[in-house]
């Protein structure tokens, strides 16, 4: 999962050269990619409490307090990021299928 998670990140450096169908499946890939680390987590939670690294727990809540989110709220910004980009890419397809929310009231 880790590696499969390198692999990706690294293959998103040369998102900008993808062709639209290209930048959707990569969407698609990160979003199945997600669901593979909630199943994770989520398998580690029914195993124990203390499984993860207290110090690794530490460093993602301090994380994300810098950046004032929970994680939910940090989920939530992750998938509007995801449906920004994947809305881009079908607003340049011409696809009517646009959800065009207004982005300037989300909050997290």
């Amino acid at each position: 999962l880790c590696q499969d998670h390198q692999d990706l990140i690294e293959f998103g450096q040369l998102y900008s050269t993808f062709d639209s169908r290209g930048k959707l499946l990569y969407l698609d890939q990160l979003e199945m990619l997600e669901e593979r680390w909630d199943i994770f987590y989520q398998r580690l939670e029914f195993m124990m409490d203390d499984v993860l690294n207290p110090d690794y727990v530490s460093q993602c809540q301090a994380f994300l307090k810098s950046m004032t989110l929970t994680e939910d709220g940090f989920r939530r910004l992750l998938k509007k990021a995801h449906d920004l980009m994947r809305n881009d890419v079908l607003r340049a397809e011409g696809d009517g299928n646009v959800n065009d929310d207004d982005d300037s009231n989300f909050t997290f």
